[in-house]
């Protein structure tokens, strides 16, 4: 019979604390959640930002190489001219 009050007296206790480990464990999983989900997103737009600056650096690259190419050819077609019959002409480089 002691036996029983004593499980009597304990079993509220113990499931008092278990519903108040469960709500904990919901809360903790509900954090936990939230923080996994905003860190997925911060990835994401870490990811995308990384992309846009390595295309941006890669279309300037590109920019400046054609413009030292047009220059180059520019140079390359003055100096290559043809001496022609007649008056000499004055030869400038144009950018």
């Amino acid at each position: 019979m002691e036996e029983i009050k004593e499980i009597e007296t304990q079993l509220p206790l113990i499931l008092e604390e278990s519903e108040q480990s469960w709500t904990r464990y919901r809360d903790l999983k509900k954090e936990y959640d939230e923080k996994s989900c905003k860190l997925k997103t911060l990835y994401i737009l870490y990811t995308e930002n990384r992309k846009k600056e390595e295309k941006e650096r890669y279309e300037k690259e590109q920019k400046d190489i054609t413009k030292t190419k047009h220059i180059y050819k520019k140079i390359v077609k003055v100096f290559n001219k043809k001496k022609k019959r007649g008056r000499p002409k004055n030869l400038f480089v144009i950018d």
